[in-house]
């Protein structure tokens, strides 16, 4: 009994060792790039909102506004 403890002892150190020289996970992973790209998705979204706004207010005003009377020539 008294032999078998400091084996037990030591066989439970000797394996924790790579354990706890891991540094561990500091992060989700993602680079700078990744933060670039998403970035520049979110730029190139927000650009297209002005035209597709100026559109669907001009096609509100066609459908709800009055009608325009052409005159024959």
């Amino acid at each position: 009994m008294k032999k078998s403890v400091p084996a037990a002892l030591l066989m439970i150190l000797s394996s924790s060792s790579a354990v706890l020289a891991s540094g561990g996970v500091d992060g989700d992973g993602t680079g700078i790039m990744a933060y670039l790209f998403l970035g520049f998705l979110a730029m190139f979204i927000a650009t297209q909102l002005v035209p597709g706004a100026t559109l669907f207010i001009a096609l509100i005003k066609g459908l709800f506004g009055k009608a325009i009377e052409s005159k024959n020539l």
